[in-house]
């Protein structure tokens, strides 16, 4: 039987309860992906309706309004996934970056670290990754341990070999990561430039503008008003010349005002100069 949650008011009473316990606001979230990540922990929970959701979230509201916080991100991604993106930055991106200096760079949503991983593989690469910062931050922290700790999900196949050598990768990526206790770690020297931090979307957090902000498909799960707060603190928190990368997924358009220029790389814009 299919699990009924379309009760806004119950629905609502759940983001108010994780809005004062978490401090994190959902409501600017696009409605339908609330109420499929709502019905999708309903069905983990064997909760069946809204109201049964709320009596368990309600029942602790501490532990569970950051349990509940969780659910509702998503927090799937994969090594170099869109290797098209990757091969845009080793080429293109990163070699120009790197002629200012030391390269500041944000990824925001990073889940579990996939995406970070794969850019500072590219990085070292390029020998850039002693000169440059990467803060990496996600609302979740379940997903940010993970991706802090560097522990991959599953094993690299084929698969992640092709993307990786899609995005211009040469060697082997396995050589990157390293065995223990039965799982893979991401290699520590990679993760010696990267900061995880514990933030969400359109919160504040950087004093220093960035030269590079990676923020992909998160925004697709915005309604409209969240999606245009999100790019002014993207417009706040970049350089000026500064690159800002999105999925090409997200739909932005009528969104990006004259401070942006749009590359012909999808989902990939600039911060104008001043002049």
């Amino acid at each position: 039987m299919a699990l009924e949650l379309s009760q806004p008011s119950n629905n609502d009473d759940l983001l108010n309860c994780i809005k004062q316990h978490c401090q994190f606001d959902f409501s600017g979230y696009a409605p339908a992906f609330i109420e499929r990540q709502l019905q999708r922990l309903a069905q983990r929970l064997a909760a069946g309706d809204s109201a049964a959701l709320l009596a368990w979230l309600q029942a602790k509201p501490g532990d569970r309004s950051r349990q509940l916080r969780d659910a509702i991100t998503v927090n799937v991604s994969s090594l170099f996934r869109d290797p098209s993106f990757f091969l845009s930055l080793r080429r293109q991106l990163l070699p120009q970056l790197a002629q200012r200096g030391r390269l500041d760079i944000w990824v925001a949503g990073c889940a579990r670290g996939e995406e970070v991983y794969s850019l500072a593989i590219v990085l070292a690469e390029l020998d850039l990754l002693a000169h440059s910062r990467i803060i990496a931050t996600d609302l979740s922290h379940q997903a940010l341990a993970q991706a802090s700790s560097g522990r991959l999900c599953g094993l690299i196949a084929s698969a992640e070999q092709q993307r990786y050598q899609q995005a211009g990768g040469r060697g082997q990526l396995k050589a990157y990561f390293e065995h223990r206790n039965g799982q893979l770690y991401c290699r520590p020297q990679l993760l010696a430039a990267v900061q995880f931090v514990q933030h969400g979307l359109p919160q504040a957090l950087l004093a220093e503008p960035v030269a590079l902000l990676i923020c992909r498909n998160v925004l697709i799960y915005f309604g409209p008003a969240l999606k245009q707060r999100a790019i002014g603190l993207f417009e706040a928190s970049l350089m000026e010349g500064g690159f800002l990368c999105l999925g090409d997924t997200e739909a932005v358009c009528g969104l990006m005002g004259p401070t942006w220029l749009e590359l012909e790389t999808l989902g990939l814009f600039q911060r104008r100069p001043e002049l």
